[in-house]
């Protein structure tokens, strides 16, 4: 819920999962990817915890505080970017405790109005959903802990993960910061803990922990790119990449800058008008951005696809970090 002194109102939530949400979890799990070491033992709100600098490679050193008695992350501090350092720490925490029933119950303030932004109400049967969406959905073998259902999809909550069915409406369109995978015969756009693609007229999107485990039980051809597996074409051209320019582009990136540079349509973009205009860009791109594609998108290589001027395919890489925080460069590119 969501309150609203200016104009007394409060907004419902949706009661299922929400998966983009900040954890000090994920945050130590993600951590165990990059270079880290002990560099001392902190009191963290009364707890006694021990202090680890993590290095991402290409970035500058963070810490985060894992408490000594439950092993449990307590306190992340970011790196100082632009006079700037944030720090996240849990100031209490209890385990196994018993939550009472009326810690979930709420009583609007006198003179609020309730506005329910979320059309997805909960329904008690698959056969009632079906009748609320009006569609067939792609049915899972596992059964849900609950049901959701609006007009034209339905939401199946799993407690760590939830999947959600959608009438296609608009042209499936793949974010360019996801790996490319394949399923039901078509697309599959890979994020962290997040799958979707398109089957049978509806978009699925599967995401959480077991976002893997759930659709392999509704697409069987499922195919996820390894960041590892070899691309099936190798560049004509090779462009040579400055290693102190790239740590350099990572670390303004990590700061805010620069965002695009996770972006490989953008980058591959920017390389190609540098081709046809090696001075720099003045007023309108001599190339039509919609003129790119991606074909091939490992998570850590990417071919991209261009359908207009001198250079046919870009080939890009995450050189320094293996990642979504990770830049993309270009490695090489064909000539057409």
């Amino acid at each position: 819920m969501g309150e609203s002194s200016e104009k007394k109102e409060i907004t419902l939530m949706p009661i299922y999962l929400d998966p983009r949400d900040f954890d000090l979890q994920k945050e130590a799990a993600q951590a165990q990817q990059y270079p880290h070491k002990i560099v001392g033992e902190d009191s963290i709100a009364g707890l006694t915890a021990t202090r680890i600098e993590i290095t991402p490679p290409g970035g500058l050193p963070y810490y985060l505080w894992i408490d000594t008695e439950t092993n449990l992350p307590v306190q992340l501090q970011s790196a100082m970017q632009k006079s700037i350092q944030t720090t996240y720490t849990f100031v209490t925490l209890e385990t196994n405790i018993q939550i009472p029933a009326s810690t979930f119950s709420y009583n609007p303030p006198d003179g609020y109005q309730v506005v329910d932004q979320n059309p997805n109400k909960p329904v008690a049967t698959l056969a009632e959903a079906i009748s609320v969406s009006g569609l067939t959905p792609v049915e899972l073998t596992k059964k849900p802990q609950r049901i959701f259902a609006s007009p034209n999809q339905i939401i199946f909550d799993f407690g760590d993960t939830i999947v959600s069915e959608s009438k296609s409406t608009v042209p499936f369109v793949l974010s360019p910061l996801a790996s490319l995978g394949q399923a039901a015969g078509g697309p599959l756009e890979v994020l962290p803990d997040s799958l979707r693609w398109l089957q049978n007229g509806l978009e699925i999107l599967v995401q959480g922990q077991r976002s893997e485990e759930l659709a392999m039980q509704l697409a069987n051809d499922l195919i996820i790119p390894q960041s590892n597996q070899a691309l099936p074409n190798q560049p004509s051209i090779n462009v040579a990449a400055d290693m102190d320019v790239v740590k350099q582009n990572q670390q303004q990136v990590d700061s805010g800058s620069s965002p695009w540079q996770l972006d490989p349509l953008q980058v591959a973009f920017t390389f190609a008008v540098l081709q046809i205009s090696p001075g720099g860009i003045k007023g309108d791109p001599p190339l039509d951005f919609n003129s790119l594609k991606i074909t091939t998108n490992t998570g850590t290589d990417t071919v991209i696809q261009i359908s207009e001027g001198p250079v046919k395919t870009v080939y890009l890489k995450r050189l320094i970090r293996q990642d979504q925080s990770g830049i993309w460069t270009v490695v090489g590119y064909d000539p057409r």
